[in-house]
Order: C-alpha cells, then sequence, then structure tokens
C-alpha cells in the first residue's frame, strides 16, 4: 500500500486538506492507508499521522493544518464514556467534517457527531464509488491476482478489512 500512495495519481476534483489519525488506543492503520488512497486519488491533500499519536498531538495538528476533513477508526474496543469523550473532544476542537469507521458495534454506542461508515462499499460510494484497488494497484502483478476491487472482499464490516489486511501483509 505504501507504493500505492506513492504513485496514486490525484485528479482536481477536490482541492480540500484530509487529516487521518488513528485514536491513541488503537494500531490498525489498513483503513487509514485505504482511505489515504481514495482521499488522494479524488484530489484531496492528505496527511495521515497513523497511530501512535497522543491526543494532544492531534489537537496540534487539527490547529496547524487546518484540515476539511477528519478520519480515524475505532476497532479496538474502549469503555463508551472514553469513545465518548474522545469524539465530544474531536467536535469541540475542530470545525471540519468528522468521519468515522471501525467496529460497527462500538460505533453505535456513541454519537460521534459525524458521517459513519459501517462496510467499505459505503465509505467508496460516498466518496468516488471507484474500484480503487484494481486502478491503483495496477504495477503489482501478485496484489492484482489476490484482488480485483474492494467488492471481492467479504466486507460487510471494517473488521473484514482488517482480518484481509493482516492476510495481504503477509502474502506480500
Amino acid at each position: 500500500f505504501y507504493h500505492a500512495l506513492e504513485i496514486v495519481p490525484k485528479t482536481s476534483r477536490v482541492n480540500n486538506k484530509a487529516f487521518l489519525f488513528l485514536p491513541p488506543w488503537e494500531d490498525h492503520d489498513f483503513a487509514l492507508l485505504y482511505a489515504n488512497l481514495v482521499l488522494k486519488k479524488i484530489g484531496f491533500d492528505v496527511v495521515n499521522v497513523g497511530q501512535s499519536i497522543s491526543f494532544e498531538s492531534i489537537l496540534q495538528c487539527i490547529e496547524k493544518i487546518k484540515p476539511d476533513l477528519l478520519f480515524t477508526t475505532f476497532i479496538v474496543g474502549q469503555k463508551v464514556t472514553q469513545l465518548q469523550k474522545f469524539c465530544d473532544d474531536i467536535n469541540s476542537n475542530s470545525s471540519c467534517k468528522l468521519f468515522y469507521a471501525g467496529n460497527p458495534d462500538l460505533l453505535r454506542l456513541v454519537n460521534t457527531h459525524g458521517k459513519v461508515f459501517f462496510s467499505l462499499n459505503e465509505f467508496d460510494s460516498y466518496f468516488s464509488n471507484l474500484s480503487i484497488i484494481e486502478e491503483i494497484l495496477l504495477s503489482n502483478e501478485y496484489c492484482i491476482k489476490l484482488v480485483k476491487s474492494p467488492k471481492n472482499i467479504n466486507n460487510s464490516n471494517w473488521s473484514n478489512i482488517f482480518l484481509f489486511s493482516l492476510f495481504f501483509s503477509k502474502r506480500i
């Protein structure tokens, strides 16, 4: 995926900034990488800080980058009060559009103050309705044999995407 991020052509459809990050307790970054590909492809300037970033650093990035869009995921279970506080704090410290994905069981328990994606298909159709993996990974013949498009993945929820990422990273 890192090579794909470098070679993805940026279109001029959108000229906005996207800030992608994981909450301090998360370390499952496949969804961020995929979101990075999709958003860059449709023209966003993407800043993806990934995992292991403190909440204070997230707020500093929001202030410095001034993004139009924030995207993060909740995969690992946390107390509902901690998730809600995180969502409330992000909302009160940002004026941009908020987007969340991840474990549907967790996301249904909190008010994220933003758009929630419960599946990869939902994310794709919201942003571009493109088969992004097929377009971007053309340079890697093995990857194309493994995955023709996101629709070939059993993507009833983002947990499946995480499981796919484990398989994908071990095969390449």
